[in-house]
């Protein structure tokens, strides 16, 4: 008599129902900037969404200056009250840009 072992599963186990990432957000962006972001994963071991969902996460984090997100992208305490809600255009209005001196082509005044 042949006594068969029951098969194990196969792929990925199911993970926490609470981790799914259901929603989708599409940006049209210059070329010049995807391979940046392109070289820039690669050396993160990661995938250009998911070193763009870890860039974003810490935006909106330093945004708040405390953790409001965690590494997945849910609220750790519940949204966060709402007088820190109008600060998030004047954030983005900032300009934080550093200063670079631009060369010129020699010859160019």
């Amino acid at each position: 008599m042949v006594v068969k072992k029951p098969a194990k599963p196969r792929g990925r186990p199911p993970g926490d129902p609470d981790d799914l990432r259901t929603e989708r957000l599409a940006i049209r962006m210059h070329r010049d900037l995807v391979f940046e972001l392109s070289v820039l994963a690669r050396l993160e071991g990661v995938t250009r969404s998911v070193l763009v969902e870890r860039m974003l996460i810490r935006l909106v984090n330093d945004h708040h200056r405390r953790t409001v997100i965690d590494a997945v992208g849910r609220y750790v305490d519940g949204p966060p009250p709402d007088e820190s809600l109008p600060r998030g255009v004047e954030y983005l209005r900032e300009t934080r840009q550093p200063k670079i001196k631009l060369r010129r082509p020699p010859g160019d005044k």
